[in-house]
């Protein structure tokens, strides 16, 4: 295959592959931005996207076609994506800032900020900062039956290395480290009361000892490799990855230590080019949860498709992009099941 068309496939999911050595063609400024609008559905007990009252703490979500008889899901409106800033003799220097398109081809859409570099055997090494990875809305006891859950502010910040084409490879490593914190933190505490329907599994208050299994404030690290595959006779690109994930949180019952598998496929036909990915996690909790009497376990499977048409209309450097996406929990413990599903349409537009 052409150098040619490895940078046509891999521009809708990966690092460019194309036959220059520099990380990009020219200094200076450069980038995209996506115009998205679309619908998504969040059906999850312990996302505030959901209903702050609840029933019991023992069934699976409702959605709000299920609670209220109304359209289940919520429309949504957005911009993503990313400006580069390369420079150097050898344009081998890059800050950037934003979502890249292998990221969103991925389904993985964390703003970065962070600095590249590319290496003389044409491994790229790239230290980032993600701070909105873990910031957003979450209930202050998510267990809190009978009333109006409230909401607090889960904030925190988190740290990337990412090594690509390693040592003129296509193997590439991705290292994460981070950390949260829940600024009103009262999981349990319902429980703790005594509050009818929230009680432990054995119908008994919980201890303070207990209560403290719930907290949620963590740190957390992260290991991901991955391996690019180039189909033959342009059949496109396969991208295989691992990655190992430990989470450990003040209360053991919410620690956990997780496995991934990705794959990645992506292809370009003319001005079409398309990326699916799929994977499967499991995530395996350290102590027993008070509440519920047994340690949680749960099996991950999600799905994520990104579709572009290259130069709309005629336009050279504007495109229509599309991105659908689902995911899946199943628990051990019915209530931290899950499902969420994601449809998007828009525009992107190249600088």
């Amino acid at each position: 295959m052409q150098s040619k068309n490895l940078a046509l496939l891999s521009s809708l999911l990966l690092t460019s592959l194309s036959s220059h050595a520099a990380l990009a063609p020219e200094p200076g400024f450069s980038g995209e931005v996506n115009f998205l609008t679309g619908y998504y559905r969040d059906k999850n007990n312990l996302s505030t996207n959901n209903d702050a009252y609840q029933k019991d703490i023992t069934s699976s979500a409702e959605s709000k076609e299920e609670t209220h008889d109304s359209v289940d899901g919520d429309g949504i409106f957005g911009l993503l994506g990313i400006v580069n800033y390369t420079f150097g003799e050898e344009l081998n220097h890059q800050l950037f800032l934003g979502t890249s398109r292998e990221e969103i081809a991925t389904g993985s859409l964390a703003f970065e900020l962070g600095y590249k570099y590319q290496f003389n055997d044409g491994t790229v090494v790239s230290f980032s900062a993600l701070p909105t990875l873990v910031s957003a809305e979450v209930w202050a006891d998510p267990y809190a039956v009978g009333e109006q859950r409230n909401e607090t502010d889960l904030t925190g910040n988190a740290g990337r290395i990412k090594i690509d084409r390693l040592m003129g490879s296509n193997f590439g490593i991705d290292i994460g480290a981070g950390f949260s914190e829940i600024e009103d933190e009262h999981s349990g505490s319902d429980a703790q009361n005594g509050i009818e329907d929230v009680t432990s599994f054995d119908g008994d208050a919980l201890t303070q000892e207990e209560v403290e299994q719930l907290k949620r404030d963590r740190q957390y690290y992260s290991v991901k490799v991955d391996y690019l595959y180039v189909i033959p006779e342009g059949r496109g690109l396969l991208l295989p990855s691992l990655t190992l994930a430990s989470s450990d949180a003040d209360g053991s019952a919410l620690s956990y230590q997780s496995i991934k598998g990705e794959l990645s496929y992506a292809k370009s036909v003319k001005r079409h080019s398309y990326a699916l990915t799929l994977d499967a996690r499991v995530r395996e909790y350290d102590t027993v949860n008070p509440l519920y009497g047994k340690t949680r376990e749960d099996k991950q499977y999600g799905m994520f498709l990104a579709y572009e048409y290259a130069n709309v209309f005629g336009a050279k450097n504007w495109s229509f992009v599309s991105l659908l996406g689902a995911n899946i929990i199943d628990s051990n413990i019915d209530y931290y099941d899950a499902d969420f599903f994601f449809a998007s349409v828009g525009a992107n537009y190249k600088f």
